[in-house]
């Protein structure tokens, strides 16, 4: 169990690498969201939530984006000695008005 300190460097290391990725890609992304939750195996998780634009959505595209995305966040988690492997999760500008789902807000 992480002692108070520990969670406030890890929460504030990984939204640094979620407005990071934001800026880096900011020709394919609309917004980078970071949460924290358990897994589904009940142990700490971030989720890292991606906001594609919906040009940036074209099927290639998309694939092409989302794992230079995907590498590029968890390569600096792994940089940042944050121990906690990130879920990387897409949805387009679209998918993510129509979904209205409050974890992405």
């Amino acid at each position: 169990m992480a002692t108070i300190a520990e969670e406030r460097r890890i929460r504030m290391a990984a939204e640094e690498i979620g407005r990071r990725a934001a800026e880096e890609f900011q020709s394919d992304v609309v917004r980078v969201k970071v949460h924290f939750e358990e897994d589904w195996n009940g142990a700490d998780a971030i989720y890292v939530f991606v906001v594609l634009e919906d040009r940036a959505a074209r099927p290639t595209k998309k694939r092409d984006a989302a794992m230079e995305i995907r590498q590029y966040v968890r390569n600096a988690f792994q940089e940042s000695e944050i121990g906690i492997i990130p879920y990387v999760r897409f949805r387009t500008e679209t998918e993510y008005r129509e979904m209205k789902d409050p974890l992405w807000d």
